[in-house]
């Protein structure tokens, strides 16, 4: 019989198509660190480090962020109202609805996210810990059979930081009937890891039955594929064009921002330094003095807007969250806006419900195999999400009132202008009432 350690060297090998190296990319893109760096002539001269430029023109957190801060799980059905009662009470006893914000945002930055579930003998109740994707080094990830498409097994690899064994890697392999531990020894070969505990570990039920394999997984939209896709595929040219776009902005601004003073017939002191207020003289008869007006930055500032413009569509996040606005929006316009993300948002949700759902089926199995009597139920376990349309209407109402403004200030009637605002034939009867110009300002 073939080694499963053999097997998945080979299998990490020839994986290099499921994009490893871009995990990592995507993590330091979300950071703010971009491949675009400024050189040291360039730092000099624009006064601005490459960290600095970076955090000026990142967009990739707000792409990622946008989404992850409207999934929120609200709580999950069952067929038995036992098993309802069992889940919310591991939900809240696990700290589980602050822990998804992190399994959410990894699995859309990273394209995977991954819950290992165990069972705590101590608390009588099952744990989850979140894992994030293998970027080639350490992680966690899942390897699925090639004919069906189903888990062949999960695995976590990790390198050691600290005790006697500092510097060497850690490796499970998580199969549905049992669990195998890995060390690497002499020449980086993998021997068996053994804590105390039986070796492989069995991961059966009473009966002998395999408990599946307890690696669950989280994808961002994989279409139709094994594995997710980030959030930032799409987004990381468009984040190196503006990345760009950025730096030439600054240097034109810089370079040809205002208006340059010449002097001919003299040679300039190191007084003369091109600054605000700054008074340059010559006692030379033959100085002559002359201006370079200042360049025309608009086509850049236009780039950049059209950058910003691109990556908003690509994201489907709405454009006003970038502040890259021309004119306040109306309120429909902001709702109009918000349809493109918010299907986006279901859409992920769906996926992530159905992993949320295979999380706590095997959370009862583990309870049934385990834990307390009486067993669980684990059959219709649904995933219920809270509301994705959380529009801020304060902000809404402050966009309206600003547009009505607008129009009013161009000569508009108070009723157009309220009109053209969005307002609503009810809410234009409420001002009426309440407007201290009376009836009369909204019908002049």
């Amino acid at each position: 019989m073939r080694n499963p350690i053999d097997t998945f060297e080979r299998w990490l090998i020839q994986s290099d198509g499921l994009g490893y190296a871009d995990v990592a990319m995507y993590r330091e893109f979300y950071k703010g660190e971009h491949d675009i760096r400024l050189s040291k002539r360039q730092e000099t001269r624009l006064g601005i480090t490459s960290a600095q430029i970076r955090s000026l023109a990142n967009i990739c957190p707000l792409v990622v962020d946008t989404v992850a801060e409207r999934l929120s799980v609200q709580s999950f059905a069952a067929t038995s109202p036992a098993t309802e009662r069992a889940l919310a009470m591991w939900w809240a006893a696990r700290d589980l609805s602050a822990y998804q914000d992190d399994i959410h945002l990894s699995a859309l930055r990273d394209g995977d996210s991954y819950v290992i579930v165990e069972w705590d003998d101590a608390a009588a109740m099952p744990e989850f810990h979140h894992e994030m994707a293998y970027d080639g080094s350490n992680g966690t990830g899942i390897i699925y059979s090639s004919e069906r498409r189903v888990p062949l097994y999960g695995f976590k690899k990790w390198r050691l930081e600290e005790g006697n064994d500092r510097g060497k890697s850690r490796l499970n392999l998580y199969f549905d009937n049992r669990i195998e531990k890995y060390i690497t020894g002499r020449a980086g070969a993998w021997t068996e890891y053994h804590d105390g505990e039986r070796w492989p570990i069995p991961w059966v039920d009473a009966t002998g039955q395999p408990l599946g394999v307890p690696v669950v997984h989280f994808p961002t939209n994989p279409n139709g594929d094994d594995y997710g896709t980030s959030e930032l595929e799409a987004i990381i040219p468009l984040q190196r064009v503006l990345t760009s776009l950025w730096v030439d902005l600054i240097a034109a601004a810089d370079a040809t921002g205002f208006q340059l003073v010449t002097l001919t017939g003299d040679v300039p002191s190191e007084e003369m330094v091109n600054a605000a207020r700054a008074i340059w003289y010559s006692q030379n008869p033959a100085a002559a003095w002359g201006t370079i007006p200042p360049g025309d930055l608009s086509l850049l500032v236009e780039a950049v807007r059209h950058a910003t413009m691109t990556i908003a569509q690509v994201s489907r996040v709405p454009l006003t969250m970038f502040q890259d606005s021309r004119a306040v929006a109306a309120a429909d316009t902001i709702v109009a806006s918000e349809r493109g993300l918010i299907a986006k948002i279901a859409d992920r949700a769906k996926t992530y419900g159905l992993s949320w759902r295979r999380v706590m089926r095997h959370a009862v199995r583990l309870h049934n195999t385990f834990g307390p009597r009486p067993a669980l139920d684990e059959a219709g376990i649904v995933t219920n999400w809270d509301s994705f349309e959380e529009l801020d209407y304060l902000t809404l109402e402050k966009s309206r009132a600003a547009v009505a403004a607008s129009h009013l200030s161009n000569g508009l009637s108070m009723t157009a202008a309220y009109t053209l605002a969005g307002y609503s034939a009810a809410e234009l009867a409420a001002i009426a009432r309440t407007d201290t110009y009376g009836d009369e300002g909204l019908t002049q």
